[in-house]
């Protein structure tokens, strides 16, 4: 994958976390959640094994649903594993 793929693949996937984000009922996920700030702010590569991680700010580490449901959102929309972090 050329760097330039890379690029396009990391800002899809901030685009649909960031879809994603808005289309949930804060209501049904639990932890501590920053609402109105809640956005997909870095999607990264590891170069080591090929692994994608998105951090999401406004909501505790400890954002364990909100982790899983934006995950699952993600490989509904064919982007497989990508590993999610949440951080304020």
């Amino acid at each position: 994958m050329t760097l330039d793929q890379m690029k396009a693949k990391a800002e899809q996937i901030q685009r649909d976390i960031n879809m994603i984000l808005a289309g949930i009922d804060p209501k049904e996920i639990g932890g501590a959640v920053n609402w109105a700030d809640l956005k997909c702010v870095d999607v990264s590569i590891s170069l080591m094994d090929d692994s994608w991680c998105a951090t999401v700010e406004e909501a505790s580490p400890s954002a364990t649903e909100l982790a899983t449901y934006i995950h699952i959102g993600l490989q509904r929309l064919g982007h497989g594993e990508v590993w999610v972090r949440c951080d304020w």
